[in-house]
């Protein structure tokens, strides 16, 4: 479906403790599409859904600047940014650098933040299971958390 289709989300929220939000912005040009799905599911949970609510974004959040070519995504991750802070939910920002298809580890750096000290890619599955990890620890609740391998 459409992230962007109000009605819809709302539909597919009941019963669901959480929500985990893994869009892309689908290029590196100047875009919207990953805000303004963004406020749409910001709106269905305010209406009534689950006061969770966990983005996947980029480290290039917590960087003081990114390469050119980064630009735009990190233009429109800080959009993404400023709706969740704006919002009245329990919300986390992922931020992971480049993610691998690597087996899982079962290992992971976490910071809250901050930009960790080391950048090192991470499984798709250790991204997963740090992802979840927040679902339930307060300390990541409201926070940009850097998740690294």
């Amino acid at each position: 479906g459409d992230a962007r289709d109000q009605a819809a989300l709302e539909r597919a929220l009941p019963g669901a403790a959480a929500v985990v939000s893994a869009l892309s912005t689908g290029t590196f040009g100047p875009t919207t599409q990953l805000s303004k799905a963004t406020a749409t599911l910001i709106s269905a949970l305010e209406a009534g859904g689950p006061r969770r609510l966990l983005v996947i974004l980029s480290v290039n959040l917590l960087q003081p600047s990114v390469d050119e070519q980064f630009a735009n995504i990190h233009a429109e991750h800080q959009r993404v940014v400023e709706l969740l802070e704006a919002s009245s939910l329990s919300w986390t920002a992922i931020c992971p650098p480049w993610i691998t298809n690597e087996p899982a580890t079962g290992s992971y750096t976490q910071t809250l933040g901050a930009l960790p000290a080391t950048i090192a890619p991470i499984s798709k599955h250790d991204l997963a299971l740090a992802t979840l990890n927040c679902i339930e620890d307060p300390a990541c609740e409201r926070q940009l958390v850097a998740i690294t391998g």
